[in-house]
């Protein structure tokens, strides 16, 4: 459990978890958006019911557009004008 620390608690003990989550452990709701890389779905989580926003890019555009560096990061555009 995740305790944020206010002054009502100031001095508490704040426990943080690392929990791992897979696609599988969302229901895909409905298409929010969708661009040159991807779309973005609104998912709601199977075990507690939350809503969140997935945004689900396609790694083939990525690649096309050489915005991957060695490494597997994703390079960010910059416009110049």
């Amino acid at each position: 459990m995740c305790e944020m620390e206010t002054p009502a608690n100031k001095g508490s003990v704040v426990i943080k978890q690392t929990v791992k989550v897979k696609i599988t452990d969302f229901e895909i709701v409905k298409a929010l958006g969708k661009g040159a890389y991807g779309k973005v779905c609104l998912a709601r989580k199977k075990t507690s019911g939350d809503y969140f926003a997935i945004k689900i890019i396609d790694k083939a555009k990525i690649v096309s557009f050489r915005m991957v560096q060695p490494g597997g990061r994703t390079r960010r555009m910059r416009q110049t004008t």
